[in-house]
């Protein structure tokens, strides 16, 4: 999960938004939250790490929304194993069960 934050499509050059004049770069996805939380500025970041803390706002939730795919990857003869295969029949289930707050 933490090298996938590097991906291009996460960025905001992939996005609508203007370049930042400024930027602050993580690979780690909690380093972003809290930087955005002590006063950094403005982030892109995921709904459900920060829905339900009120220190955390939406802006223009109604112009600009980022939906990006979830994936789990595994070698195909890994999900042959039984434990393998649990846990990705758990993270299916996970995320099926919090579709409103993954979907915001």
């Amino acid at each position: 999960m933490e090298s996938a934050l590097q991906v291009a499509e996460l960025g905001h050059r992939s996005s609508q938004l203007p370049a930042p004049k400024s930027s602050f770069q993580a690979t780690s996805v909690f380093a972003q939250v809290e930087a955005v939380r002590c006063g950094a500025g403005i982030g892109l970041l995921p709904n459900f790490m920060v829905a339900d803390n009120p220190e955390f706002v939406p802006v223009l939730p109604e112009l600009f929304q980022r939906q990006l795919p979830i994936w789990a990857v595994a070698r195909p003869e890994s999900l042959r194993s039984a434990p393998v295969r649990a846990v990705v029949d758990a993270l299916k289930a996970e995320v099926s069960g919090r579709q409103e707050i993954l979907a915001a």
